[in-house]
């Protein structure tokens, strides 16, 4: 039996994508150290083979929970699916969320409504779950440098965090501030902190 005293828990977000595969062997590798993570649940939409979960170590401490639409479910559906899949879910303390996220509608009135409601529902529930959260870690891409606008790229390379966010209307065309701009906003007062990484 694992003793939940001995370290942390991390969830993993989108478990099953490019990185959040490589963040969950990351994990299950004891990175950043041994004895770091007491537990370590991946969370994906689609339930995985016996054959795709050997690509992973074999670890007591993980455990994987599938058939979560963080995109479509609305709170209710979410906190009775996590509490009902995510072992020790009370217990959480780092959630890495690596979300693949639907194309966004320009046709749309509220373009990012998708998107920011997938990440707000699902922070907020979590957050009332579990009340010794520690860190929130969001993934954005190159793509916040402007590198998808070829023509219109203009920052000087090699990139760096330190950056200032894209002109507009190029950023009004990217999910990442708006983002932003709700963490700050929904972290505010709050005993957690967080971060992005731009991977």
């Amino acid at each position: 039996m694992i003793s939940q005293n001995s370290g942390f828990h991390a969830l993993v977000l989108g478990a099953t994508g490019i990185s959040g595969w490589s963040l969950t062997s990351q994990l299950l590798h004891n990175y950043p150290r041994p004895g770091v993570w007491s537990r370590i649940t991946g969370v994906t939409r689609k339930a995985m083979s016996d054959e795709e979960m050997s690509y992973w170590p074999k670890d007591e401490r993980f455990t994987l929970a599938s058939g979560f639409d963080l995109h479509n479910d609305n709170k209710e559906v979410l906190k009775r699916k996590f509490e009902a899949k995510v072992k020790d879910v009370e217990s959480v303390t780092h959630v890495y969320y690596l979300v693949h996220d639907p194309p966004v509608d320009f046709n749309s009135s509220d373009p990012f409504a998708v998107t920011l409601g997938g990440l707000s529902r699902t922070l907020s529930v979590i957050e009332n779950l579990a009340p010794g959260l520690k860190f929130i870690h969001l993934q954005y891409g190159t793509f916040i440098y402007g590198v998808c606008f070829t023509d219109d790229f203009y920052h000087p390379v090699p990139l760096s965090e330190d950056l200032p966010p894209i002109r507009e209307p190029l950023c009004n065309m990217l999910h990442y501030q708006v983002w932003t701009d709700f963490m700050r906003d929904f972290s505010k007062g709050k005993s957690w902190g967080w971060c992005e990484t731009r991977a």
